[in-house]
């Protein structure tokens, strides 16, 4: 739980529902800002990633427990052009640099880490990945059969990319 802050409206509301997306559907950090409200999709439970890495779009499934999160979030956060909007006093190009900040402190507020910079929101699309992987291997699944799948979810161009 955070704080309400005033330099950072609705931080206590974004914040938590931005990194969940982050974790439950592997995403880059950069992917869930660059989100404009149309690209979710609140009824079929969609995100529309649009011109990410090598500017390359994919669709994402999001699971039904985050998409009643994510409406919820959407229906408490009224109009606005992108999804999860940072302050206004945080310009589109200082967006990344916001969300660091804000995971810097929900780690130090968890107690997780040793207090250096050793956990980026990268890792929560790592964490997702292997935890995937990690699932279809106790339920005896053929990782390689499923590795496609996982690929496109992720956005690889490559196996090589989802294998690493």
């Amino acid at each position: 739980s955070l704080p309400p802050s005033y330099q950072s409206p609705y931080r206590e509301y974004t914040i938590p529902v931005l990194f969940r997306m982050m974790f439950c559907c592997a995403l880059r950090p950069g992917e869930p800002l660059q989100l404009l409200r149309q690209d979710v999709d609140l009824k079929n439970g969609t995100l529309s990633i649009r011109d990410s890495k090598r500017h390359r779009d994919r669709m994402v499934m999001m699971s039904e427990d985050l998409l009643v999160l994510i409406r919820t979030y959407d229906s408490m956060m009224g109009e606005r052009k992108f999804f999860f909007e940072p302050p206004s006093a945080v310009s589109h190009r200082n967006r990344r640099s916001w969300m660091d900040i804000q995971f810097s402190l929900c780690r130090k507020l968890a107690d997780i880490g040793n207090g250096t910079n050793s956990l980026r929101p990268y890792d929560l699309r790592h964490s997702a990945c292997s935890r995937v992987i990690l699932n279809w291997l106790a339920e005896g699944k053929d990782f390689y059969e499923l590795a496609i799948f996982l690929r496109e979810h992720m956005g690889h161009v490559s196996f090589r990319e989802t294998f690493y």
